[in-house]
């Protein structure tokens, strides 16, 4: 049985502490979500409302191989993909990037703990 499952199953009636460095894992089953930092409670919330919070603040923007260096001083750069026209860089940022061709990007829990923690 997947470990995901497992948990899922034997949580019905049971509150299931999990420590992991795998957000996947908390995605595939967190039903609230406590962030800490030195010991201290930094949010406690659903994922949903969490990732709501974040709404807005991340973006995936397209640039070249010479803006890179640029994108990851001025922004919180959480992914960076090869494509054939250069890069799509997962940035969050509480203004737009509008010197660069962008979209809204996807939320995840990763995003959720950079703005928490490294904003």
């Amino acid at each position: 049985m997947c470990e995901r499952n497992f948990i899922n199953e034997i949580s019905n009636d049971r509150i299931i502490l999990l420590a992991t460095h795998i957000v996947s894992d908390v995605e595939a089953v967190a039903k609230e979500i406590i962030l800490l930092k030195n010991g201290t409670v930094v949010r406690k919330d659903t994922p949903y409302h969490l990732l709501n919070e974040i709404q807005g603040h991340v973006y995936e923007v397209k640039c070249q191989n010479q803006q890179l260096k640029e994108l990851q001083q001025q922004y919180l750069v959480s992914n960076i993909k090869h494509s054939e026209q250069g890069f799509w860089v997962k940035i969050l940022s509480k203004e737009l990037p509008e010197t660069y061709e962008h979209q809204q990007g996807m939320l995840n829990l990763e995003g959720v703990y950079l703005y928490h923690f490294e904003m």
